[in-house]
């Protein structure tokens, strides 16, 4: 019922497409992993792919998979390995204020993120910029060409193979649950252009601090720009409303927060509530 409803309201916005949508209009092969990988694989058999290319894959592959290509499988993966290996790398490079990422081609094993590597670029990470715009950007202009480079080396027989060392040398980037956001900012001790930059980079993480309540429950943060001010006297990570706005303090100044209103937002919401 609740699947059905929220199938309906994603035809509210013009425009929108699934990937199934767009394979059926193309005529390219479709198929939804539902964590059954015998289905993957007898579905991999039946199309008889030269070469598997993963990207933003949720499950790891199984070496019965990987071997029926007979050029492999490769990945894009948004950090330059062996750094931030896992699902969510652009978090994590936030969250450390790196302030340069990496995508890397790499021929896929069974560990995660570990196999050889076959070309990788850097790319800047400004400042307060957003991680997800970000990576949207990067994929297309540095992963895509690197991907159709890769794809002509392997075809000839000469892509590098650069081995990984076992260890990395960074914190794994694992997916960060909602109920663990609200914990990961430390708001005492950080400076506030930390928390800024974290909080602008990872918008999708709703749960860094409060969401909106009341009226607006259901809707999200829009973070602003940051300011250096004593903050002696405010509660720190507290979503707080002064005479210019909202507002969040941390030890050394305060981000200004406006409400980013969605009508499907509240639609959702009110649907949430209304069916359990």
């Amino acid at each position: 019922m609740k699947r059905s409803i929220q199938n309906i309201i994603s035809t509210l916005k013009p425009g929108t497409r699934t990937l199934a949508s767009l394979c059926q209009e193309n005529a390219i092969p479709y198929f939804y992993l539902d964590n059954n990988q015998e289905s993957l694989r007898e579905w991999v058999r039946s199309i008889d792919p030269d070469l598997i290319i993963i990207y933003s894959m949720s499950h790891l592959l199984r070496a019965e998979i990987i071997s029926i290509p007979p050029y492999g499988a490769i990945n894009i993966h948004p950090s330059l390995l062996p750094s931030y290996r896992g699902p969510d790398p652009i978090f994590w490079m936030y969250y450390t204020m790196e302030k340069r990422g990496g995508i890397t081609i790499y021929f896929i094993d069974e560990g995660e993120d570990t196999g050889d590597i076959i070309y990788q670029e850097s790319f800047e990470i400004p400042p307060g910029s957003n991680g997800q715009d970000l990576q949207h950007e990067i994929v297309e202009k540095i992963g895509v060409p690197l991907l159709l480079q890769a794809i002509d080396a392997i075809e000839r027989g000469d892509a590098p193979r650069i081995r990984q060392p076992a260890e990395s040398p960074t914190i794994r980037a694992r997916y960060i649950l909602p109920e663990e956001q609200k914990g990961m900012i430390d708001w005492e001790n950080w400076e506030i252009q930390r928390i800024w930059h974290l909080m602008r980079g990872c918008a999708k993480c709703k749960k860094l601090v409060a969401p909106p309540t009341g009226l607006y429950t259901g809707q999200r943060w829009k973070i602003g720009e940051y300011r250096i001010c004593d903050t002696t006297n405010l509660n720190k990570g507290v979503v707080l409303q002064k005479s210019e706005g909202y507002c969040v303090a941390g030890r050394d100044g305060i981000i200004y927060l406006t409400i980013d209103f969605d009508i499907k937002k509240t639609i959702h919401h009110f649907f949430d509530t209304l069916i359990p």
